[in-house]
């Protein structure tokens, strides 16, 4: 419980923080990172910076801050995609009451400024937790933008995978839903893409309290129906959190919990974490911005 307030707090920055927000909104128009600074009273200059990783130190064995004041900066920033020339990143970013995907990239060697991604600029929904194809030609996300011929509704109330494919010419088209058997009724998100076409993602079905990875497979250029993965990568009500090795069945690395905790998916794991997310701009707390299931 202490955890959570604490992110919510950094979630929600100093009072002057939200308050700027809806005036930077009001203005229409791309949303820079620098922009979202300044608008909030800090000073807005962004770095030149080159080189992989941002220009930042390669990864250690220890764990960093990664590119403080860059990427890092106060906000709520999480779900970090890298294309695997190491020449685009995408990142979750969470201010005020508003959830999208940041985009930088690598341009005549230098690193341009954070921006919202092209396909993520419509504010009154949630872009979310975005994750590469491994050729790097299509990006999935969680969007809360209601499917068609249902009601548009604020905050979490649609959860549903969506994608998003780069043209020849590099840029991104329109986003649409993975429909079924990936988006259902049901709430889907982390989604996670192997180099067969499979896609993995958790699922939380209505009147569940149960979070689990389930998978879809490409056959012949359309998912066959998603199964929920077993056991030993799920856990059972009754088993303790432990740690598992990679499984001979399912294949990778991955970490196992009971069920009810919060289950992730990602390309190189199968991680969970204990309980639900932390609160984002009320995203898991009782607040009116959001109550989303108790799953998150």
């Amino acid at each position: 419980m202490r955890k959570a307030r604490t992110i919510r707090r950094r979630a929600a920055g100093p009072a002057k923080r939200n308050r700027a927000i809806p005036a930077l909104l009001a203005l229409g128009g791309l949303l820079a990172l620098g922009s979202l600074l300044a608008g909030c009273g800090e000073k807005a200059v962004y770095p030149e910076l080159r080189g992989p990783y941002l220009g930042q130190a390669p990864p250690g064995m220890e764990p960093a801050l990664f590119a403080p004041g860059v990427v890092s900066t106060g906000f709520y920033e999480r779900d970090l995609a890298v294309t695997s020339d190491g020449a685009e990143i995408f990142y979750g970013l969470v201010f005020g009451g508003h959830v999208t995907i940041m985009h930088t990239r690598l341009a005549n060697g230098v690193w341009t400024e954070p921006e919202i991604a092209p396909f993520a600029r419509d504010l009154s929904c949630f872009y979310f937790e975005p994750a590469l194809s491994p050729d790097g030609k299509r990006l999935y996300f969680l969007c809360t933008r209601a499917p068609a011929g249902q009601e548009p509704k604020r905050g979490w109330a649609h959860q549903n995978i969506w994608a998003v494919d780069r043209g020849g010419d590099g840029s991104w088209g329109e986003p649409y839903i993975v429909g079924p058997p990936v988006s259902t009724d049901a709430e889907e998100y982390f989604p996670s893409v192997t180099r067969d076409g499979t896609i993995y993602f958790t699922r939380l079905v209505q009147g569940s309290e149960e979070n689990n990875v389930w998978r879809a497979r490409l056959v012949n250029g359309a998912y066959a129906e998603a199964e929920m993965l077993p056991d030993e990568i799920n856990g059972t009500p009754a088993s303790p959190p432990t740690r598992a090795s990679s499984s001979p069945a399912w294949g990778g690395a991955t970490t196992a919990s009971r069920r009810g905790s919060r289950t992730t998916t990602s390309s190189s794991a199968i991680r969970t974490t204990r309980g639900a997310r932390a609160s984002i701009s009320g995203r898991r707390s009782t607040s009116p911005a959001r109550r989303r299931s108790r799953r998150r």
